[in-house]
């Protein structure tokens, strides 16, 4: 018997985008395109689902509806001296060379460059929390509710959601703006974040519910 299902904390208003932040996980060459480090195992997916297209649409409207976007992107220093090679992904990394700060790999693709008013952090770690200022800055601008796009939903895009959790934000989680290597991946992991986050959704339904910082109320 399944006593816990879903969406538990589903949100039944509009969502005040000045107090909303959306975090925009691993966008990178490395990642998401077919020539990348990794695009061996993720580019098909991305492609197929079109997430570059609709993570873009979903960016843009939180700018204009004044809201806050956070890039974060996984980096390394060349020769990978921050890294701990204790799990195969980690060993992955070091093998394939990727994610090397400063190279083009490392950098957010093309289409979903970051705009002047963005914020970029970077982690060597999994979680977006992990070793770097964005907790500082959430706090800054009175942030309370995060939304989650990004790669792979069952690594970085679950550890970040449960970490935003445990620090007390609304979490929503954008199905259909994250992926994994396999769909099998991507459904196991959401799952799981249909009981844990405040809310898991479609693009469409969150951009419905998005309300500019100035008619919030």
């Amino acid at each position: 018997m399944e006593i816990i299902s879903e969406n538990v904390l589903t949100p039944s208003g509009r969502i005040d985008a000045s107090k909303l932040a959306v975090l925009a996980i691993h966008w990178q060459n490395d990642l998401v395109r077919p020539e990348g480090a990794f695009g061996p195992i993720f580019a098909e997916q991305v492609s197929a689902l079109k997430l570059l297209q609709r993570t873009g649409r979903v960016l843009n409207a939180v700018r204009a509806a004044g809201g806050t976007v956070i890039y974060v992107n996984v980096c390394f220093h060349p020769g990978f001296p921050d890294v701990i090679c204790n799990s195969a992904l980690f060993r992955t990394a070091v093998s394939r060379n990727a994610f090397v700060r400063g190279s083009a790999g490392a950098r957010v693709v093309d289409e979903l460059a970051p705009q002047a008013a963005d914020f970029v952090v970077e982690h060597s770690r999994i979680s977006a929390f992990h070793g770097n200022e964005i907790e500082l800055i959430l706090r800054k601008k009175g942030i309370e509710a995060i939304a989650v796009t990004g790669v792979a939903t069952n690594v970085a895009v679950d550890h970040s959601v449960r970490d935003a959790l445990q620090l007390g934000y609304d979490t929503i989680l954008l199905e259909d703006c994250c992926c994994s290597s396999n769909a099998d991946f991507h459904e196991a992991a959401l799952k799981t974040l249909r009981v844990l986050s405040s809310w898991v959704t479609v693009s469409d339904t969150f951009l419905e519910r998005l309300a500019p910082a100035a008619v919030a109320d």
